[in-house]
């Protein structure tokens, strides 16, 4: 095994690098003992930068730009998405898990309009549904625009570093100029390193140019053996070993769309009719990339896209344009 940078002869770890972990606790006889403390925290720092234009020859413009950064020990208790929260050892489990937030953005801007469209908007008769300027005129236009940077993600070594027996141990970055690098390239490379798979597709993808698996120790080159694999053994985090959530994901750019009308049938009676589309540009999101060190798929690696629009239709996968059409009675 290597300890410290330097060679002192082979320690096995198992075929899975997660075996005889009882074999390495001071009583093997006990599993995991569970300490509780209250040292957690979060601090949230920001710059709001606010614009708004009032309704002028129908025209409705708002703007809204925050620049931000938010700093925790862990952004959730159910391990349910992408974050690290237990300490990566008990030497010092504040300092480990120290880090930017998983939900941290550091720029986001949101600009909503809305335009009513000036034809036949004084014609004669255009209150009567005789009227051409009855179903012609008065249509508004709306959108939000939504551009945001990417959430913050963390490398992990995927096997047990430090021989606690506790797993988010992270690895050691050898190119300092690498970190908080945006990883967030998901179409095929042009000269893919592997096999085609049909029809023709590379599942190789630039993000993995972006944040190479050879510029970690271990490098997952070379991860074939058993002595391959640096450890740390007591320590929490060793010299040179990444901070967590410190990549990032792709950024957000989005935007929603709306065409709209209301009709006027009586004094207290109308119909409105109103066309919407999300993600009305049709861009691509891709999703987040491999993330494990010690493990087949490339590191970076990136093989989804997300969907924006979950709180439109969560059964959606992707998250390309998408159109619906509704009829609104008001009375």
């Amino acid at each position: 095994m290597i300890v410290n940078g330097v060679p002192h002869g082979y320690v096995s770890l198992g075929s899975t690098t997660s075996e005889r972990i009882a074999e390495r606790r001071p009583d093997p006889t006990n599993g995991r003992n569970v300490l509780l403390s209250n040292f957690a925290f979060t601090y949230y720092n920001a710059m709001l930068l606010r614009v708004t234009k009032a309704t002028s020859h129908g025209l409705t413009l708002s703007g809204w730009w925050t620049w931000s950064k938010t700093m925790d020990t862990g952004s959730e208790a159910t391990f349910t998405n992408s974050d690290v929260n237990a300490p990566v050892g008990a030497v010092n489990p504040r300092a480990s898990l120290r880090g930017l937030s998983s939900f941290d953005q550091t720029h986001r801007v949101v600009v909503s309009a809305a335009y009513e469209l000036p034809w036949m908007k004084s014609w004669q008769g255009a209150f009567s549904p005789l009227s051409v300027a009855w179903w012609v005129g008065r249509w508004q236009i709306s959108g939000v625009a939504t551009f945001a940077s990417g959430l913050p993600f963390t490398v992990l070594s995927g096997y047990d570093a430090n021989f606690d027996g506790v797993g988010g141990d992270r690895p050691i970055l050898l190119d300092p100029a690498l970190l908080y690098t945006s990883v967030d390239n998901g179409r095929s490379q042009s000269n893919c390193p592997t096999p085609l798979v049909p029809p023709g597709r590379c599942l190789d993808t630039q993000s993995e140019l972006q944040l190479p698996g050879t510029t970690f120790q271990p490098s997952q080159a070379s991860l074939k053996s058993g002595d391959q694999f640096p450890v740390s053994p007591g320590q929490d985090f060793p010299a040179g070993a990444i901070p967590r959530n410190s990549f990032f994901q792709q950024g957000q750019k989005n935007v929603d769309a709306a065409l709209a009308k209301t009709f006027k049938i009586r004094e207290t009676m109308g119909l409105q009719l109103r066309m919407e589309f999300y993600n009305a540009l049709n861009r691509v999101t891709f999703g987040m990339p491999a993330r494990t060190v010690n493990s087949t798929t490339p590191l970076s690696q990136i093989s989804g896209t997300i969907n924006l629009q979950n709180y439109v239709n969560s059964a959606r996968s992707t998250g390309a344009r998408m159109g619906q059409f509704a009829v609104r009675f008001v009375f």
